[in-house]
């Protein structure tokens, strides 16, 4: 009979725990959310979108180039680009897988040649990048620039490398080919531990978790807790996972209606949509990790003595000699 006195008292702490959790958690996404909102979240993730299509073409280039670098053959390298290039935009028209392939192609073979414009390119749009992000973050946390131009520009710099070689080991980590013939060995039991991990995308949640809370901790001026950097960064790796196993609906009720809207343009349509949603979620991530209760709204205390509203000495009189008729009478 004790055992299960116990047995009831800890599924009740477990549920009240729970409640507790739950509605701390609900409640800290919803204030992130209307702070994303009133500071104008989705503006600024439309700035970092911009220069992320601009960027696209010439970091595809530098990929393709690093990429022949890594691997022994050019098809490895081929394989690994479009590999990348299919997993994050799927449902690529063929049209575009093509033209990509041919790209591909073209720089392995060294026939494309150095262009100063296309790195003019990429450097002003990855500097746009990296700021639109910087000063995303500072719209989000409500802090103002410190430290002159100068301080502003090397922090900028340091965040765009790290972002930089964080998304270079995010990519190698999700090439699920290129980590098996790392991973392997003769040990089946191992290979099958390694399979487990790949199939369900482990390793880059993991190392996106520790990047975006080191990233949103450092980046954003205004000081937050590691603690809370680290619930910012698991909203936006949620909202990441969610968004990538949400594709289906796109793909089962909106595909043949935007195919004919825009023809073989539709993807294109999709894979601006999806870039402004990561972006959206970034943007939300810093929100739920900078969010005060404070910022949204103000309690309202009730009024003490001294702030109640008095009545003129004249009110008080009439009052007093309607007493005193009401009593005679």
């Amino acid at each position: 009979m004790k055992e299960k006195v116990d047995i009831n008292k800890w599924g009740a702490l477990a549920e009240d725990k729970s409640f507790v959790f739950i509605k701390l958690a609900v409640n800290r996404l919803l204030d992130g959310f209307f702070h994303f909102k009133k500071r104008k979240g989705e503006i600024v993730a439309g700035s970092a979108t911009f220069f992320s299509i601009l960027s696209f073409i010439p970091i595809l280039l530098w990929m393709i180039s690093l990429a022949g670098l890594l691997f022994e053959t050019d098809m490895q390298a081929k394989e690994f680009v479009l590999g990348v290039v299919s997993d994050n935009f799927p449902q690529l028209a063929p049209w575009i897988l093509k033209s990509i392939s041919k790209i591909v192609t073209t720089q392995l073979s060294g026939q494309s040649g150095f262009s100063f414009i296309n790195f003019l390119v990429l450097t002003y749009a990855s500097l746009g990048v990296v700021t639109s992000l910087y000063f995303g973050l500072n719209t989000i946390s409500k802090s103002e620039s410190k430290g002159g131009f100068f301080i502003e520009d090397i922090r900028s710099l340091g965040t765009g490398l790290s972002l930089a070689v964080f998304m270079g080991c995010f990519l190698c980590l999700s090439h699920k080919g290129l980590m098996k013939n790392w991973l392997y060995t003769s040990s089946p039991a191992f290979n099958q531990g390694v399979d487990f991990i790949l199939s369900y995308n482990i390793l880059p949640a993991l190392i996106s978790l520790g990047f975006f809370t080191l990233y949103y901790q450092w980046s954003t001026p205004r000081g937050i807790s590691l603690r809370d950097s680290f619930i910012g960064a698991l909203s936006f790796v949620a909202c990441f996972a969610i968004g990538k196993s949400c594709y289906w609906i796109y793909h089962l009720y909106t595909k043949d209606t935007m195919s004919a809207s825009y023809g073989n343009f539709y993807t294109l349509i999709v894979a601006t949509l999806w870039i402004y949603y990561l972006m959206s979620a970034f943007f939300f991530g810093a929100s739920v990790a900078c969010v005060r209760s404070g910022d949204l709204y103000k309690k309202k205390k009730a009024p003490s003595q001294s702030e109640m509203p008095s009545l003129p000495k004249d009110a008080l009189s009439l009052v007093d000699k309607d007493v005193s008729k009401n009593k005679a009478a």
